[in-house]
């Protein structure tokens, strides 16, 4: 599966499908996109690279389990610094791939299978 990074994000379908982010080609998460608008998978991985810990799930993830112990105390305290850090670790770091989905299937169990099987480091089932 081919791998793209935060400049290719313009080139994503808004469609429903699973996306996969790699951090040094470790898989690291897997997440869903639905067929709405604000879910679909442009929408999701735009979201991702926004680096806002307090909307954004994997957003939080990054920044606990990569940012934070670099940070060892002495690093930014106000949230919105917090946040930029995070959006441009992410935007430098990490690829993400993904399968379109057809409308029949069920991502929500297409995800999970994925989960369950590939095992990503920040999201295992």
């Amino acid at each position: 599966m081919k791998q793209y990074i935060f400049n290719d994000i313009q080139t994503i379908p808004c469609k429903k499908g699973i996306y996969f982010h790699y951090y040094k080609d470790e898989l690291i998460y897997v997440g869903k996109a639905t067929s709405s608008p604000n879910g679909s998978l442009c929408n999701r991985i735009k979201k991702h690279y926004s680096g806002q810990r307090g909307s954004d799930q994997f957003s939080l993830y990054i920044y606990d389990s990569y940012i934070k112990k670099t940070l060892d105390g002495i690093g930014a305290t106000i949230s919105k610094e917090l946040n930029k850090l995070t959006r441009e670790w992410a935007r430098e770091n990490l690829t993400f791939s993904y399968i379109v989905l057809e409308e029949d299937e069920n991502e929500s169990q297409r995800e999970s299978e994925l989960r369950r099987e590939l095992q990503p480091k920040l999201n295992p089932l």
